[in-house]
């Protein structure tokens, strides 16, 4: 299914990052493939992820995204003891350019 960190993401709930959410995330900021973009996420997640149903425009399946500020969107499946980040969206305004090690 893919790798995660076992972190609140602020609902309770620790945040997943499924394989299609690596593989997006590794193409949309030029990363070295999907388990270097697990890794960089994994850490982004603890360090600056909050889990917000204030996000406008964007749609999730669950209403809920993770939310790297000035950076990432990533929405949310809810399961029964966990979300999983199933995409990667870059932030309105931002304009990752390929092989940047954007936030690292």
């Amino acid at each position: 299914m893919g790798g995660g960190v076992d972190q609140d993401g602020g609902v309770g709930l620790p945040v997943w990052v499924a394989d299609r959410c690596a593989e997006a995330c590794a193409g949309v900021f030029g990363l070295g493939g999907p388990e270097e973009a697990r890794a960089w996420l994994d850490e982004l997640i603890v360090r600056r992820g909050v889990v917000s149903n204030q996000v406008v425009g964007r749609r999730s399946p669950s209403r809920y995204f993770l939310v790297v500020e000035g950076l990432l969107l990533l929405p949310l499946v809810a399961e029964a003891d966990r979300w999983v980040a199933v995409n990667c969206l870059v932030f309105p305004g931002v304009t990752p350019v390929s092989g940047s090690r954007l936030s690292r």
